[in-house]
Parts: structure tokens; sequence; C-alpha cells
């Protein structure tokens, strides 16, 4: 007994084909033994080579489902990947923005690289980078990024900001002060760019530029303590330490450990003669900085004009053992010649001002003290030419006139 579909051998009890999977109905012809017979699954027309066609229809539509099923998962796949994973530029450019925004700089670095491998004509990308580099202290590696964000976007004053940003610290200030004069042009209100083009200034010697651009980016940010404090250096370097006092005071409220702001407040209280104060800022320092040499010394200049000697030369002496730096022997040896002499010690000072004129030749403050020493142990003929010496580099020096008044 075979299959009406496949014809396939049947044993006689099935309900389904084994072979086609069609499921059959038991027939028993009234006119004989009773027999199985199997006949078309319901519906199927009793027509000629419907065996056959049945059979491919059947496949057929199971080749279709499959298909559909296919392309369906395909399109599902494609749907989740767009709306979840593609990764295209604005995706990295997103990472790298919110870790940027949190200080993340290596991330958002390597999340606007790939941005730009998608995007590199897009200039806030370029700038991105720039920035990215200058975070991370790699001033040198930024500078091409920001060269390429204002190529490709002449207007952006944040890559010029960058680049006299990125300059400066590279200490290469006349490339620093064009960029920086630039993107003042595009943005005069930049507080930042005034603030870094007055320190410039202040590094070329140039402190009355250097005051005025300071004093734009203070009206500008209020809060801006390196524009504070650099403002106070000027004053004092231009010869105004009374202007130089506010702004220092207020830059070490903002950064009370910062050392320059503390020295150069120290310095600035010790021109305005106000010993004490200027002692309390080197001895401040000195207890964070005990190994500093230059420290000593200005601490022995407050004791030396406080008259209180004894003091001075322990300071003085702690100054040349910690160092053989010429600046500071410099400063040193001509007071401490003085305050040996002032403690009734001439040999010593003698000695003292003679090392005083070896590191420094053009010391008319040496020049004089020698002539005094010798002169208070007798030696007036060699006296004189040390005051007339003094006179020869200074010819204001009082100590060296007097001392020819005393030597006639």
């Amino acid at each position: 007994m075979n299959c009406p579909e496949c014809g396939a051998t049947l044993k006689g009890d099935e309900v389904v084909c084994p072979n086609c999977l069609t499921r059959l109905t038991a027939v028993q012809p009234a006119d004989q033994a009773p027999s199985v017979v199997y006949e078309e699954s319901p519906g199927a027309a009793a027509v000629p080579g419907k065996k056959k066609r049945a059979r491919l229809s059947r496949r057929t539509w199971r080749v279709m489902l499959l298909a559909a099923l296919g392309v369906a998962v395909v399109v599902v796949g494609m749907l989740i990947y767009v709306t979840r994973f593609r990764q295209d530029g604005s995706y990295y450019f997103r990472q790298g923005e919110q870790a940027y925004y949190r200080q993340q700089y290596e991330t958002a670095l390597a999340a606007y690289l790939q941005a730009a491998s998608f995007m590199p004509d897009q200039p806030l990308v370029q700038s991105r980078i720039g920035w990215c580099y200058f975070h991370l202290e790699q001033d040198a590696a930024a500078i091409p990024y920001f060269r390429r964000a204002v190529e490709l976007d002449p207007q952006r004053s944040d890559a010029y900001l960058g680049l006299g940003k990125a300059y400066y610290y590279l200490r290469q200030y006349a490339e620093s002060a064009a960029y920086l004069q630039k993107a003042l042009e595009l943005d005069p209100n930049l507080a930042e760019a005034y603030g870094y083009l007055g320190t410039v200034k202040f590094w070329q010697e140039d402190y009355e530029t250097a005051i005025s651009l300071l004093k734009q980016a203070v009206t500008l940010n209020p809060t801006d303590a390196d524009s504070l404090e650099f403002m106070g250096r000027a004053y004092y370097e231009a010869g105004y330490p009374e202007e130089a006092l506010p702004p220092l005071r207020k830059a070490l409220e903002m950064k009370p450990e910062d050392p320059q702001v503390q020295e150069y407040l120290g310095l600035t209280y010790y021109a305005l003669g106000e010993y004490d104060q200027a002692s309390y800022q080197f001895r401040s320092l000195l207890l964070r900085q005990p190994d500093d040499a230059l420290l000593y010394a200005y601490l022995g200049q407050c004791f030396y004009q406080a008259g209180d000697y004894d003091q001075a030369v322990a300071q003085f002496n702690e100054a040349l053992a910690l160092t053989r730096n010429s600046p500071v022997q410099r400063i040193t040896y001509p007071l401490l010649g003085w305050s040996y002499y002032h403690l009734g010690r001439y040999a010593e000072a003698v000695t003292l001002f003679q090392e005083a004129i070896f590191f420094d030749p053009e010391s008319a403050l040496a020049y004089a003290g020698l002539g005094w020493s010798q002169a208070q142990m007798g030696q007036c003929d060699q006296a004189r030419v040390m005051f007339q010496q003094a006179l020869a580099l200074d010819h204001e020096l009082k100590s060296a006139q007097d001392g020819l008044q005393a030597c006639p």
C-alpha cells in the first residue's frame, strides 16, 4: 500500500506518511474485503498529475517560509545594530565629549581620534584632539591639530588660543603672542587670551604692556589667580611695589601653597621696607622648601636691614652652605661682608668683600665695603682706591662718597 502523495510504501496503520508527512485518511471499498486504502488529504482535487504538483507546492512553501524567516532575522539584526551598535564619526565624537567634560582626557583622545578617522575635515574634532593633548601636557603634539582646525575654520578662536598656550609652554613666546593676538581679534572677550598674552609680555620684560593686558584679563575674570599673580609680579619688576601688593595678596588667598606668589610677596614687602612681613613670608616658605638657598639669602637681607647682624650672618652662611650658585653668591657675599663689618670683624669682612668682587666685579657695594674695612684697619691708601673704584661703578653711592671724605 502506497502514500497517495509521494508513493512511499506504507504499513497500513500510519496516520501520517513518514516520508512526506502527508496526513492520510483510511477508506474501505464496499465491494471488497476489508482493507486499508488511503486517499489524498482533504481538499485535494482528483486531477491527473496532482500528486506531483501537490508535493512540489508543499516544498515551495517550506522554502519560502524559511527564506522569509531568514530575511526577518537579518532585518531585525540590522535594526538592532543601527539603533544600538552602529559606530560612526558622530558616535565616537559623542563618546569623546562625555569623557572630555569629565576631564578623562586619555579616554576622550582615543574617541576623538576615532571620530577624526570618519570626519577628517571636521574642525571641532581637530580642535578637541589638540586640547586633549594640551591637557595631557603634550604641547608639541597638540600643535598640528590646532593648526588643522584653523585651516578648516579660520574663525575658530579656541584653536588660536590653544596654539598660543601650547607655544607658551614650549617657551616660544613670539609664536605664542602672535596666535594669542589672533584669538583676541576673533573674540575680544576671551579672558584667557589676555592673561596668557600678558604673561608672555612679562617674560619678554615688557612690564607696562603686561600690566595693561593682565588688568583686562582680571576685569573679565576676577577669579583668574594666575593673572593676578603676574600682574603683581609685573608691578614689582616695573618698580611699583605699592601697586604690586594688592594683586599679590589676592593671588595668595586663591593659591596659598604657590611658592612663586609667596616669594614675590616677600620681595614686595622688603621693597616697601616692611621687613617683618617680608621675613614672615620667607620663613613660611622655608618650612616647605628647607633647602632653598635663595630664601636664606632673602631672609638674611631682612635681618640685615632690620639691624640684626648676628641673625643676618647666620642666614647668609646657611645660604652659602647650601649652594655655590653664582646668583646666590652675588647677593650673599656683599651683605655678609657688611654684616661682619657692622659687628666689628673687619678682617673677616675684608675676605668676604674680596670674595664678593671675585663673583661680581661690577659690585660697587663690595668695593665700598672693602674700602671701609681697610679704613677701619688703618689702610687708608688702599681704601681710597676701593672707594674710587666704587664711584666709578656707581657715582651716586653715598657710602663710597663718605669713604673718600674719611680717607682724603
